[in-house]
């Protein structure tokens, strides 16, 4: 928890302060004006991470101190699995005005899969902004073998833009997840 209010501390506070000095030594005096930060990254709610216990104490303690900040959530490492299910149920019960400002979610997917959802946002529900935090479409997901940026993954990735960008005010944000060699697929693979 001090860590993230360092963070911000470091990246947007005066140079009076702890972190803002050492900001300024270190060559840049002026705030970076960081005004987001993911709080988890494909973390799902299970007796032993209680991950959602700690999103509250995360979100209580930074906007206490930084309430401009706009937190991202986590919907955990899939998309429609328990977990992300579980993870929007959560965020979708909160009241609170500025508890989440967007949920970061992953595909990590064959590329049929992209193209059988391009209309994956089309009857979403439009409360809580998007995140698509990281996505692929992996040959591997579908041959058993080694991950390969191919051109059919090329082009379903760009079929699954075309639904992003026509829910653009769903979906605010999206990040590409390039091949990942050597790490442990969603599956438990390793490419």
């Amino acid at each position: 928890m001090q860590d993230a209010l360092d963070l911000i501390e470091f990246a947007n506070d005066g140079s009076e302060t702890k972190w803002g000095a050492l900001r300024t030594e270190m060559g840049h005096p002026e705030p970076f004006g960081l005004s987001m930060l993911g709080i988890g990254n494909e973390q799902w709610e299970t007796p032993e991470s209680r991950f959602f216990e700690r999103y509250r104490i995360f979100e209580e303690k930074i906007h206490e101190r930084y309430p401009q900040i706009r937190l991202i959530g986590s919907a955990g490492p899939r998309v429609r699995d328990e977990y992300y299910e579980k993870a929007w149920k959560y965020y979708r019960s909160q009241t609170k005005e500025n508890y989440v400002s967007a949920v970061d979610e992953h595909y990590y997917v064959p590329p049929q899969w992209m193209i059988d959802n391009t209309h994956f946002y089309d009857d979403y529900p439009r409360g809580i902004p998007v995140f698509a935090g990281e996505y692929a479409a992996h040959e591997a997901l579908e041959e058993k073998s080694s991950a390969k940026n191919t051109l059919r993954s090329a082009v379903a990735e760009a079929a699954f833009l075309t639904g992003i960008e026509r829910n653009g005010d769903v979906v605010k944000m999206a990040s590409y997840a390039p091949c990942w060699r050597g790490r442990a697929m969603p599956n438990g693979r390793r490419i």
